[in-house]
């Protein structure tokens, strides 16, 4: 095998090591943290306009 391939390799093994550790930790979602974040930035914007219009 080249080291092309072997860097490869090691490059996988890694990714499905971050991947067991998540799924043992029980990460949460990414697109649920995108989602909880978009809502706090809403109630942010809201809560500015509140205070403009006062």
């Amino acid at each position: 095998m080249t080291e092309r391939m072997y860097r490869l390799l090691e490059a996988l093994q890694r990714v499905d090591r971050l991947l067991d550790l998540a799924r043992s930790r029980k990460l949460p979602d990414p697109f649920e943290i995108a989602g909880l974040e978009r809502k706090r930035r809403m109630a942010g914007s809201r809560f500015r306009d509140g205070l403009v219009q006062s």
